[in-house]
């Protein structure tokens, strides 16, 4: 998928500012690394920008080469882990979290939803090996995840429509995965009727989750999950050990929401 066009030009403006991070955000979409040509080609611009842009931000730090390829380097967490160091989620979550974890035995999280793609935001895991390894500013597809399908609840079916008109096709990561836009949307109706909704190893297999809300002031802004590598056992099972802690946790998370200051509200994650 090509980066985004540039907005219109203006006064206030700055154009190199903008491809810069444009070029930020090509190098983050998953590849492990990129070429100048590839930049230039996402981009839109000539390959003598391409790499002005590249050297640039390999000069400030955020970008390493090897050889014809570039990189993200570490120095990119920072700005995110700003981020969500000033929303306060991981202080004011991580209580709840790490009870859930205790008690479930298994790896907990809470995401937010950004455009097509949900952000992790929280995490907490247990003591054990895990299949799956995510980090705070990891970012997946709302449409094979159980958070993601939880956070498109809060939307329309035009709006769920429309984000998927401009999302990339998605692709089977297992034969499990559900990559009909219909399907999807009998799924989000299902979740948006009972609170929750389980994702049954379409997203890696041996890997079962399951999702509920998050709400602030009765809008959902986040969807907290419990995942589980334990696919021997079965999925009514998983959900009768996991979903009433779940549900409780999600109680108690919006409980601490109630009692900030408004100065702590992050309602315009959901955004």
């Amino acid at each position: 998928m090509s980066a985004e066009p540039l907005p219109p030009p203006s006064s206030d403006y700055i154009q190199s500012l903008g491809r810069g991070l444009a070029v930020l955000e090509i190098l983050g979409r998953g590849s492990a690394s990129v070429t100048v040509q590839h930049v230039a080609d996402e981009a839109g611009v000539n390959r003598a920008t391409a790499r002005r842009l590249l050297t640039t931000l390999e000069t400030l730090g955020y970008v390493s080469r090897d050889g014809r390829e570039f990189r993200l380097t570490a120095k990119v967490l920072g700005l995110g882990y700003s981020y969500l160091s000033a929303l306060g989620v991981s202080d004011i979550l991580s209580g709840v979290l790490k009870s859930l974890s205790n008690d479930l035995g298994e790896a907990v999280s809470v995401t937010i939803r950004d455009g097509d793609h949900i952000v992790y935001v929280a995490r907490q895991s247990p003591d054990k090996v895990m299949t799956v390894s995510l980090s705070l500013g990891a970012r997946l597809p709302v449409w094979n995840t159980s958070m993601g399908r939880m956070l498109l609840t809060a939307l329309t079916e035009d709006d769920i429509r429309n984000l998927w008109q401009g999302s990339p096709p998605l692709r089977a990561a297992t034969p499990r995965t559900i990559t009909s836009l219909e399907d999807i949307l009998r799924v989000v109706d299902g979740a948006r009727e009972s609170g929750w909704v389980m994702v049954d190893q379409e997203l890696e297999w041996g890997l079962r989750s399951i999702a509920v809300p998050l709400r602030r002031n009765g809008k959902i802004v986040a969807a907290l999950n419990a995942a589980t590598a334990n696919v021997g056992e079965d999925a009514l099972s998983t959900r009768e050990r996991m979903l009433p802690a779940l549900l409780d946790a999600a109680r108690r998370a919006e409980e601490v929401w109630r009692m900030l200051p408004p100065a702590r509200e992050f309602d315009a994650m959901s955004q």
